[in-house]
């Protein structure tokens, strides 16, 4: 058997700061792309009412995003809580 040279692995070389930059602002994007769709849906829930369903208004989750805004609250803001059928007992399991 006729032993190979391997050759070494070459790893791109560290993103320029141009790069760095871009990557940042994309990031920025993603981010506050998923807080508006957050805030989007949170204002749907507190508009939608179905009395046939039981589905009422609801202005919890607006509160809970604002809270988070203004006094640095701590809460977690999903948007599977804001479904209509989401179950909680579900989602801890």
């Amino acid at each position: 058997m006729i032993a190979r040279k391997v050759a070494a692995t070459t790893y791109p070389a560290m993103p320029s700061k141009i790069n760095k930059e871009i990557i940042y602002i994309i990031f920025e994007n993603i981010i506050a792309y998923i807080i508006a769709k957050y805030f989007r849906n949170a204002l749907v829930r507190a508009n939608y009412t179905n009395v046939e369903k039981g589905i009422y208004e609801t202005t919890r989750y607006i509160e809970l995003f604002l809270k988070n805004l203004i006094f640095n609250g701590n809460y977690e803001l999903k948007n599977r809580y804001l479904h209509i059928r989401w179950n909680e007992k579900e989602d801890i399991e």
